[in-house]
């Protein structure tokens, strides 16, 4: 499956891979008065293609160093948009994602976005029922970023019954120095 935009001075090509969206962007000059910028362009493409409508505080507060999405009912579509943006998102360094509903293929989605972007340095995945797949993908990504320092994914009910918690990945992290159940600081 392809989805194609061609908003502001660049194209946008979003192509399926199995569970995996693979982003494209091809520069070419402007020729409109007004250019839309790249990461929202990019995001409203990746709306677009997963068939959801794009927040409206994600658009607001996409370049800022800090954005608070807790408990915004995101599912694992509107999760998988969001990160096709966070990807080469350079100003985004901290990312509230608490109590959505996003479970296992939202956070495998989250944590292939964190082994590219290296900008990002504290996350709160907590209240999200991410699920043994959900743990094997936060595991993974601990174990190829190095800047995450702040990594919260407890008060899970699945997590707990199903012995989530940090493994010895996160403490392999060199990035990872602090962990837990804290608020996202």
């Amino acid at each position: 499956m392809k989805h194609s935009s061609n908003d502001g001075d660049h194209d946008v090509d979003l192509e399926m891979e199995g569970d995996r969206v693979r982003v494209l962007i091809w520069a070419r000059p402007p020729n409109k008065a007004t250019v839309v910028p790249a990461d929202e362009s990019r995001y409203r493409a990746a709306c677009k293609f997963f068939g959801v409508a794009p927040a409206s505080s994600y658009l607001r507060d996409m370049h800022t160093s800090e954005l608070d999405m807790m408990h915004c009912g995101l599912g694992a579509q509107p999760i998988r948009a969001l990160v096709v943006s966070l990807v080469t998102n350079i100003s985004m360094l901290k990312l509230n994602l608490k109590m959505n509903q996003f479970e296992g293929l939202g956070v495998v989605a989250i944590a292939e976005m964190l082994k590219e972007n290296c900008y990002i340095t504290v996350i709160n995945l907590s209240e999200n029922r991410l699920g043994v797949g959900g743990a094997q993908a936060i595991s993974s990504m601990l174990m190829e970023n190095s800047t995450l320092v702040h990594l919260n994914h407890f008060n899970d009910p699945q997590d707990q019954s199903q012995g989530g918690g940090s493994g010895p990945e996160l403490q392999q992290n060199g990035g990872c120095g602090r962990h837990g159940s804290g608020s996202l600081p």
